[in-house]
């Protein structure tokens, strides 16, 4: 029950070349078994015998770029008499891998979305805009008038795909992702100018690995910020700053008036005081789930 080589056939080799420059060769070797009843699964495993993917060596023979590609077991009138014929073949340099979608690299693409803003006007620091993040006032007419409604113009800002094969899920997690800001710098953003949309995940099967996921990271780029920025108006200020209970306490309030009883909106300093310059001041909230993107494994 076992089966050995005596050699290589000297009469039944060949080889070839065609016009892509694939080079190939055969030959053959002459195997024994032990029992009349082995069949071709023992000869094809007979010690000795080149296997799938060896180099091209026999004898004084070499070529670095052929492997063996096919071996074929043929049998002979005797039954312990076996011819394996060897094929080797420079068209694949190795053994095919298995086909494993889990191991196929991510799909990284870079779409964009509209939106419009208002025409920019000045920033609180002019020197350092990415810092600011805030327009401080309008666009003026001729006369020094804000324009009512102010002027808006459509912009378009990068939108991340990244598509990736991944064995299990887990739907928490999903639902955390879902809204997510960066806490952290990635890809070149700054920290929460970046906001994850619902993940989507499909469920397929494979035929090696068995059910696995297929899921879609979508990332938004904002450029000024996700955080929710207001500017600071009212109705009535308080002199020197809101007191502790605003809900509580009136005798402090001081309406913002045009001079001839009509109620206006005025500026507010973060206080809640009147404020008496030309810089505006904003209440920024930071209204998303921050999380790290870098530790997410998605790039």
């Amino acid at each position: 029950m076992s089966a050995s080589i005596r050699g290589i056939s000297p009469t039944d080799r060949g080889g070839s070349i065609n016009t892509d420059g694939v080079r190939e060769y055969r030959l053959q070797y002459k195997v024994t078994t032990t029992d009349s009843d082995d069949g071709a699964s023992t000869v094809r495993n007979a010690f000795g015998l080149p296997n799938i993917g060896d180099l091209y060596a026999p004898g004084n023979d070499f070529d670095a770029a052929a492997i063996v590609t096919n071996k074929e077991v043929i049998s002979t009138e005797c039954p312990w008499e076996w011819i394996v014929e060897i094929t080797y073949s420079t068209k694949s340099e190795q053994p095919q891998a298995i086909d494993n979608p889990l191991n196929k690299p991510p799909e990284v693409s870079y779409g964009f979305q509209a939106r419009k803003i208002l025409v920019p006007g000045r920033h609180n620091d002019p020197g350092n805009v990415m810092d600011g993040q805030i327009v401080e006032v309008g666009i003026y007419a001729p006369n020094g008038e804000l324009f009512d409604p102010q002027p808006e113009i459509e912009i378009n800002e990068p939108l991340l795909t990244v598509k990736r094969n991944v064995q299990t899920i887990s739907g928490q997690v999903m639902m955390a992702l879902s809204n997510a800001v960066n806490a952290d710098s990635w890809q070149g953003a700054f920290p929460r100018q970046l906001r994850m949309m619902a993940p989507q995940a499909t469920l397929v099967y494979h035929k090696t690995i068995g059910p696995y996921w297929e899921v879609t990271y979508q990332i938004a780029f904002r450029y000024e910020t996700w955080d929710v920025v207001i500017l600071n108006q009212g109705t009535y200020y308080f002199v020197g700053g809101a007191p502790t209970n605003i809900w509580g306490s009136t005798s402090f309030r001081t309406p913002f008036t045009d001079g001839h009883g009509g109620v206006i909106l005025g500026n507010l300093t973060t206080a809640g005081d009147k404020n008496n310059t030309a810089t505006p001041t904003f209440s920024r909230l930071r209204v998303y789930r921050e999380i790290n993107f870098g530790s997410l494994g998605i790039l």
